[in-house]
């Protein structure tokens, strides 16, 4: 019984991914589309975007051992 239900399962998880198979339609409609987006995402284009809002960021001269200390042992 149990071989029977794996069987099925199989079977249906097959099938399920299997598709129509009918992928050149699938993919040439995709490409079109992602084009059509490509050519209106690059009128909007920001040089700065990801960038954060800290652009100066400064570090002292000398290192503090003990929050190295503190730092390293959160690592351990």
């Amino acid at each position: 019984m149990k071989k029977l239900i794996f069987l099925s399962l199989l079977t249906l998880f097959a099938a399920a991914c299997a598709g129509d198979g009918n992928t050149e339609s699938n993919n040439s409609a995709g490409k079109s589309e992602e084009s059509q987006e490509h050519a209106s995402s690059t009128d909007t284009y920001d040089p700065n975007r990801g960038e954060g809002k800290f652009a100066d960021v400064k570090v002292g001269d000398k290192l503090d051992p003990a929050m190295a200390q503190r730092g390293e042992n959160l690592l351990i």
